[in-house]
């Protein structure tokens, strides 16, 4: 394992290829997310919310366009 930088993080380790990326998400925008967000507004608890493994980024895009505080944290290189 890389050790990480002045600021904690590792770069250059990818979990994920561009190819597998591309098989989740090709089809996908942040509007494929909408129905998942809102049973989380529906049915979650109020608060910032973090999307662990995160990939491209479309629930938290999709989260944020519904006024919810959102961060998503994402370990490969690919979708960052």
């Amino acid at each position: 394992m890389k050790n990480p930088d002045e600021r904690g993080l590792v770069k250059g380790y990818n979990i994920h290829s561009p190819e597998m990326f591309e098989r989740w998400y090709g089809e996908r925008d942040w509007a494929w997310y909408g129905g998942l967000v809102a049973d989380c507004i529906r049915y979650g608890k109020p608060g910032k919310w973090v999307d662990l493994g995160a990939g491209l980024g479309l629930f938290v895009e999709c989260a944020r366009r519904s006024g919810m505080d959102c961060v998503g944290l994402e370990g490969s290189e690919y979708a960052v």
